[in-house]
């Protein structure tokens, strides 16, 4: 008997799965508040996502309405500035249809890390970043039931 019991223990030890892998747990990061220190200057950029769209607060205003495209659970494709509400320049409206693709590297208990490569104008950029859990509430969304949150004008 306890031969058996070794015998489907082994067996299922062999069955592929997530069992002991490191992903990721990246469903924390599809919607929530976030924020970032930028490359050039280290101003706080709040970042605000819901599913498919992900708007960036600067503290001089700026703001950059983003389109999310799912690829997998922990990658996805970033258009910058996508949803811009004003018009953009020859230049950035080309770079609006580029997506930049995002890798989920780890996700801790305060940050999260991801790997962001755009293919532009024939040269590929690669910056590992790193990104904070805001626990609190941002301007650009509000609050209508404990796990979701909804952008207002939109």
């Amino acid at each position: 008997m306890t031969y058996y019991i070794f015998f489907i223990f082994s067996l299922l030890a062999m069955l592929p799965g997530k069992r002991g892998t490191s992903d990721p747990e990246c469903s924390k990061i599809k919607d929530g508040h976030f924020y970032y220190y930028a490359k050039e200057g280290s101003e706080l950029v709040k970042v605000s996502r819901m599913d498919s769209i992900q708007v960036e607060l600067r503290p001089n205003g700026e703001e950059l309405r983003n389109r999310v495209i799912w690829k997998s659970d922990c990658s996805f494709d970033l258009f910058i500035n996508a949803y811009s509400k004003i018009k953009l320049s020859y230049k950035d409206s080309i770079l609006a249809t580029i997506p930049v693709n995002i890798e989920i590297k780890s996700v801790e208990k305060e940050y999260y890390t991801c790997l962001c490569t755009m293919n532009i104008f024939g040269d590929t950029i690669e910056i590992l970043d790193t990104l904070y859990f805001d626990r609190s509430m941002s301007s650009t969304m509000h609050n209508t039931h404990p796990n979701r949150y909804y952008f207002r004008g939109l």
